[in-house]
């Protein structure tokens, strides 16, 4: 039992690592500015409607907070640019984050450590988008 406990640790550790490595490649690729981010917001605009609509709204209005970074990923330009409303908004026009994993249908939040680190990962499907954002929201008033 204890090498099976073992075996799991390793795989969920690695796959931690993982995650944490292609936050900050997908950081590189994207020539993201030098600032540290407490919490990035992956949104896929080819995503799930109703999801990626309810955290664009919530991204307009929280756009020019510092602790937050959003990443727009889609396939093009066309798609994001209108939505560029400062500098805590990127254009992932090639979907790199969807290519490491970062994210898939639906908006993913990641809540990062001073390292740039994933502590906490929070996915925005239809039945929690609206709790996750109004949790995000708590996270930011405290």
């Amino acid at each position: 039992m204890s090498r099976f406990f073992l075996f799991v640790s390793v795989i969920v550790l690695a796959t931690c690592k993982q995650h944490d490595s292609a936050v900050k490649r997908l950081f590189r690729e994207l020539n993201a500015p030098a600032i540290a981010p407490k919490i990035l917001v992956i949104i896929p605009l080819d995503g799930c409607n109703g999801c990626v609509d309810s955290t664009i709204e919530f991204m307009k209005s929280h756009s020019d907070n510092p602790d937050l970074l959003y990443i727009l990923s889609c396939h093009g330009v066309k798609a994001g640019q209108k939505l560029l409303l400062s500098k805590q908004i990127i254009l992932d026009s090639k979907a790199r984050a969807k290519k490491l994993g970062l994210v898939n249908s639906y908006p993913v939040i990641y809540y990062l450590d001073s390292d740039g680190m994933r502590n906490e990962t929070e996915e925005l499907n239809a039945t929690t988008v609206v709790e996750k954002l109004r949790e995000l929201q708590r996270r930011l008033e405290s």
